[in-house]
């Protein structure tokens, strides 16, 4: 697994815990999403095109938001909401609207036939075959002779507890040798699903289809990927990639240049190493792509992965699909893993320069909603009081994909504001997204049916707190 599906992971999981907490949260004076339209789904939320606040001010504009912004108020009893943080934004651009639509990757040939034919000339596709004894040996015996030696990020009780077992089980069924049915991709993929690729080299690579607008490749079958901040102390250095961060670069931005997406506005580059059955391999260059418009950057997963305190997913506009972008992991054999997510491409341009809202609103709303995502957190773990601080560390405009009204099959990239901080002595960064078109709250990060499964969740908790004898303030 790599750093930034090990982050999602992580995500999801605190999701559910926040969304228990809703439920003890006092109600905001006014509806947090401003100039909310009458559908009843998340995508509801701040009108991409046209929905402006009375306020707003043109994008010509710009030059008088503040470069810095300092301040400190309690919107609510127990919560402190301290502002200081430059305001990141290109004050002479424009700032246009655009709508997309999803690729099919599962029925894009083209797409996958380019794909393999940058990563894996001369490849077989072919179904996902019940691996053979010797195979699952090979796994078996790397298990067993595992003591912890290299990476620390394998969990030896867990392998012990549970894949050592699962491939003991495994192994007494497998069959001696696979039996291999050779794939069409002219003839398309199956969501979720798994396929083979045999190398000319008589290895195995994989393709994966997570969802409808995904693709992954990964060069060798069961090879994963970690930056370097998985070495933990005791472990053996972090060696020197065979190949320069110059040619990293080249290499993924022409793989993405074949592909022919336009997520290709590369916003990270780290040194990372690959593990093969629990033993780490070459080291690599980690890169990451989003999507560009205009002078501003779309969301970047690398900068979200380990939020775990509270968040309440409200009535938010929350996007059509999973956020877009492309993970590389590039070596001396060039793209060995690829992970895309999300991809699009433009339908056609709403407007050519947006009008944003006030700043002074915006300034309101980050310490309103603040404010108001924290107050129920009244307690620490020992069930003593607390009052929350939180430090607004960076003010981004940023672009995020959310929903076109009444059509979450269609997606929209609207600017946001990105206000990343802390929480009390948590280490760890968080992030709130507001609508710069009208100060509205926006969850770019979840889909509007995660959105919906969420509020359905808070529903079920408000209905069982209502019930006699439920625990009071809670």
């Amino acid at each position: 697994m790599t750093q930034r599906k090990r982050g999602l992971a992580l995500l999801l999981a605190f999701l559910l815990f926040a969304a228990l907490l809703t439920a003890c949260q006092p109600t905001p004076k006014e509806d947090l999403v401003v100039n909310r339209g009458d559908s009843a789904q998340p995508s509801g939320g701040a009108q991409p095109s046209g929905g402006v606040a009375p306020d707003a001010v043109p994008t010509a504009d710009l030059l008088s938001i503040p470069q810095k912004l300092t301040l400190t108020e309690q919107p609510q009893k127990n919560v402190i909401v301290s502002i200081d943080a430059p305001v990141l934004l290109a004050r002479d651009a424009a700032y246009p609207i655009i709508e997309v639509l999803p690729y099919d990757t599962l029925h894009d040939a083209e797409l996958i036939n380019r794909l393999l034919q940058s990563v894996c000339p001369g490849g077989t596709v072919y179904e996902a075959w019940e691996r053979t004894k010797a195979e699952v040996e090979e796994q078996l015996k790397a298990a067993l002779s595992y003591h912890g030696q290299s990476g620390s990020v394998v969990d030896k009780d867990v392998l012990e507890s549970t894949f050592i077992p699962m491939f003991e089980e495994e192994y007494q069924t497998a069959p001696e040798e696979a039996v291999k049915i050779k794939h069409d991709v002219a003839s398309g993929f199956e969501s979720g699903q798994y396929y083979f690729v045999e190398r000319p080299d008589g290895g195995t690579a994989r393709l994966q289809f997570r969802y409808g607008n995904s693709v992954d490749f990964m060069a060798t079958e069961r090879r994963v990927f970690y930056d370097e901040s998985f070495i933990q102390e005791g472990d053996p250095p972090l060696a020197e990639p065979e190949i320069t961060k110059e040619e990293a670069i080249r290499i993924g931005d022409e793989f993405l240049h074949n592909l022919g997406i336009e997520c290709t506005a590369l916003v990270r580059v780290e040194k990372g190493f690959s593990l093969y059955n629990y033993e780490r391999q070459e080291s690599v260059y980690l890169l990451s792509y989003v999507r560009k418009i205009g002078e501003a950057y779309s969301l970047d997963w690398g900068r979200v992965i380990g939020w775990t305190t509270p968040y309440a997913p409200l009535s938010t506009l929350g996007a059509p699909w999973q956020p877009e972008g492309v993970y590389l992991a590039v070596g001396s054999d060039g793209v060995i893993y690829a992970a895309c997510d999300g991809l699009s491409r433009t339908s056609q341009v709403l407007e050519e320069e947006s009008a944003l809202c006030d700043f002074e609103r915006i300034t309101d709303r980050i310490v309103e909603q603040l404010g108001f995502q924290f107050a129920g957190r009244t307690i620490d773990g020992n069930g003593n009081p607390i009052m929350n601080n939180l430090q607004v560390s960076n003010i981004e405009l940023i672009y995020a994909l959310v929903c076109q009204k009444d059509h979450v099959d269609i997606g929209v990239y609207i600017p946001v504001w990105e206000i990343t901080y802390y929480w009390n002595d948590d280490p760890v960064r968080q992030q709130l997204y507001l609508s710069a078109l009208d100060g509205g709250t926006v969850e770019p990060r979840m889909t509007w049916k995660d959105l919906l499964n969420w509020a359905e969740q808070m529903a079920k908790e408000e209905a069982l707190e209502a019930l006699p004898g439920a625990e009071e303030g809670s």
